[in-house]
């Protein structure tokens, strides 16, 4: 294989066997090397397949992006593949490099960009966010920076998106769905939910299967005992329950065209009930 393109002494641009573009790095592999020269396969350490749409935008990262942010990048990607046994796309490494530079300068500059998802992250992507704790003290470790608490985050959703082809956007719409349920939940049963309450995660969790039902177009038959007098009398215990669940499921139907069924709605309502406690 030719190389394409040198961006630094570790990391140059070749064509698969198919002709598909992809970012090669290797220790020297693009040291005293120029276009056209025969790329040293002794060297390889890892392949990346670049997208067309994405070469431009990955060229200018890998030109101006210290290559010691690449490597950080791979062995958080390498932390990750080992926690999940694989199933992780490559393209993570490129796709965090670019997050980590992005971050790194936020960070110099004072600014700070308020994760709004964190939350909602943290209980139902634990071990994403977990890998993402871990990789902000393996940064300061590497760069002398330390960076908050919201990229931990970021960096989970990163790990979210890898999974497959599109997890992080089911992810994001599953988070977001949640988000919007328990905000209508604290608005309307005048509650401040903690989410280090054990009661908070197990309505996380629950909301995290309504969603993918939902997002997947999956109707399931949720196994519990049909109980109406149970289901009038814990709406007996708060007015403001029937109302509740009344906008719940309202904003379920208006918004994802998916109707709640009682089963579902009692459910929702036993949280909420443990919640208030």
């Amino acid at each position: 294989m030719k190389i394409e393109k040198v961006f630094n002494n570790n990391t140059v641009a070749t064509l698969s066997k198919d002709k598909v573009e992809m970012i090669v790095t290797g220790p020297g592999i693009g040291f005293q090397k120029k276009i056209g020269d025969e790329l040293d396969e002794r060297k390889v350490e890892k392949r990346y397949l670049i997208e067309d749409s994405q070469k431009g935008r990955f060229y200018q990262m890998l030109e101006k992006v210290p290559v010691e942010y690449f490597e950080i990048s791979e062995i958080i990607f390498k932390r990750a593949w080992k926690e999940f046994k694989g199933g992780l796309s490559s393209q993570m490494v490129l796709m965090l490099t670019d997050h980590i530079a992005f971050a790194l300068q936020r960070q110099k500059d004072h600014i700070q960009v308020p994760n709004l998802l964190l939350s909602e992250i943290r209980t139902l992507y634990h071990k994403e966010y977990q890998i993402g704790v871990w990789a902000l003290k393996y940064i300061a470790l590497r760069t002398g920076v330390s960076l908050p608490y919201d990229e931990a985050g970021f960096i989970a959703m990163h790990i979210i998106n890898a999974k497959s082809a599109d997890g992080g956007k089911t992810a994001t719409d599953i988070m977001n769905f949640s988000k919007q349920i328990i905000d209508l939940i604290e608005k309307t049963m005048k509650l401040d939910v903690h989410e280090d309450n054990l009661d908070y995660s197990r309505l996380m969790t629950h909301l995290k299967y309504l969603g993918q039902r939902i997002f997947s177009k999956k109707k399931e038959e949720l196994k519990m005992e049909d109980n109406p007098q149970m289901y009038e009398m814990m709406l007996g215990m708060n007015p403001n329950l029937s109302v509740c669940l009344e906008r719940i499921e309202a904003f379920v139907k208006r918004n994802y065209d998916y109707c709640l069924d009682k089963q579902e709605l009692f459910y929702i309502m036993i949280h909420i009930v443990r919640i208030k406690k």
